[in-house]
């Protein structure tokens, strides 16, 4: 009797076997330098997160893709600058989108750019990175698309 018992208990507890799943988290932290820093606005997700660059089919034009970001530097003056060069690419390597970079209202080119003069650079700021399709007038093939923009951010010392 005991032994019968036993095999009943040990078949139940056997057919309770819980059903698990496994997710993971990514998790990266920065911690800029007091002396200089570019990072992302409260809110804006342009440096952590692909950006989407919407196409309209209608206007046949590229929603740009803006974000904010903040920089301050202790001493000197911030630059930015592209490297490479900006471009949408499709599947179809023949087919190209030319991208403008702009901070605030400087547009960006492989040559640094002051974003922040000494005078101001040491008071944290807020501009708008805007990356937007340059018009070149003709529509472009249907494909999908992908690039990346590389920036690089200078504080330049007197």
């Amino acid at each position: 009797m005991k032994k019968a018992l036993l095999i009943a208990t040990s078949l139940f507890i056997a057919g309770q076997a819980a059903a698990t799943e496994t997710r993971t988290v990514d998790i990266i932290a920065d911690v800029p330098s007091d002396t200089f820093y570019v990072v992302e606005a409260s809110g804006s997700d342009i440096f952590s997160a692909t950006q989407t660059m919407n196409y309209d089919v209608v206007a046949k034009t590229f929603a740009p893709v803006t974000g904010g970001i903040t920089f301050q530097a202790s001493a000197g003056s911030i630059t930015a600058a592209v490297t490479g060069t900006p471009t949408l690419t499709g599947s179809d390597p023949a087919n190209t989108v030319p991208l403008t970079v702009q901070i605030g209202n400087v547009t960006l080119s492989a040559t640094a750019a002051e974003i922040a003069p000494a005078s101001s650079a040491g008071v944290p700021t807020t501009e708008q990175l805007r990356v937007s399709a340059t018009a070149g007038g003709n529509a472009p093939a249907a494909d999908s698309y992908s690039g990346v923009v590389n920036l690089i951010f200078e504080n330049v010392t007197p």
